[in-house]
């Protein structure tokens, strides 16, 4: 009876969790999202099963391991989809060359990265939120620059137009038509 009741918790769970990954609009790979939770859930029943005692103790032990890898999944599904949005501004900004939009992207996988690994090292279902906050945020904070060696260069050759404007303005020896052409 221990087991079946561990295991309707952890079905429950991961319904939940597929539940709420089919209504973050943020989740675009919701196959891969769907499909973590459910290794998790499998592994956890699967462990739950091997117990041959069927005791409370190493019941709600594995359940307890299983539902914090849901949560463990659901959260970085969440990373990813983070980062893909971070990543798709990344390469709407017309602004940027090529490599500074890799140079921005190196800084979103970075955060992404070390994001997973905080809630890979969490032990409780809090550690894991606190964990996948704090990574969407570090990963929502990574700045796009605004001045860039694209904008810098378009500056730059406006402003030796300008000069070049005034110079012919300025020059006597030019007529106004000549000037104005």
């Amino acid at each position: 009876m221990r087991k079946a009741g561990a295991i309707a918790e952890i079905d429950a769970a991961k319904a939940a969790k597929d539940t709420a990954i089919e209504n973050n609009v943020n989740i675009t790979d919701k196959a891969a999202a769907k499909a973590a939770t459910k290794a998790a859930a499998d592994a956890a029943k699967a462990e739950i099963n091997k117990d041959t005692t069927n005791t409370a103790d190493k019941v709600t032990t594995e359940k307890e391991k299983g539902l914090l890898g849901i949560e463990k999944a659901g959260a970085i599904a969440e990373i990813d989809a983070a980062k893909a949005a971070k990543d798709t501004a990344i390469e709407k900004n017309d602004g940027l060359t090529t490599e500074e939009k890799s140079e921005v992207k190196k800084q979103t996988q970075k955060e992404a990265t070390d994001a997973i690994v905080n809630i890979n090292k969490a032990t409780t279902s809090a550690d894991v939120t606190t964990a996948k906050d704090a990574g969407i945020k570090a990963i929502n904070a990574v700045e796009i620059p605004t001045k860039t060696v694209k904008s810098n260069a378009i500056a730059e050759v406006k402003r030796a137009l300008e000069v070049k404007i005034r110079s012919v303005d300025s020059n006597e020896e030019f007529t106004t038509n000549e000037k104005n052409s």
